[in-house]
C-alpha cells in the first residue's frame, strides 16, 4: 500500500501495527496485521500463516486479488480477499 493508506489504519501517532480481521473463503482470520513501514509510513498487510497458505494454494503468480477494506468500528478493521473476476 502507499503512505496515503496508513492514516486509515493508524490508531494514533505512535501506532506501528494494527491488528485486522481477514475474511477469505468463508473464514474470518484475526491473526493478520497492517504494519507501518518507516521512514515513509507505507502500510503493509502482514498475512497470518493460514491466510498466506490459502493465497499460495488458490492463486498463481499472474492472478489478481480483490481487496476490500472496511472499518467496522474504531477497534476492528476487516479486509476481504477474493479472486478478481
Amino acid at each position: 500500500m502507499t503512505p496515503e493508506h496508513w492514516p486509515f489504519f493508524s490508531i494514533n501517532s505512535r501506532t506501528v501495527e494494527r491488528p485486522v480481521t481477514v475474511y477469505y473463503d468463508g473464514v474470518y482470520d484475526k491473526s493478520s496485521a497492517v504494519l507501518r513501514m518507516v521512514p515513509h509510513d507505507t502500510a503493509r498487510l502482514e498475512l497470518s500463516s493460514a491466510v498466506h497458505t490459502w493465497v499460495e494454494d488458490n492463486f498463481e503468480v499472474d492472478d489478481q486479488v480483490q481487496i476490500n477494506v472496511v472499518k467496522l468500528d474504531e477497534k476492528e478493521i476487516q479486509i476481504s480477499l477474493k479472486p478478481l473476476e
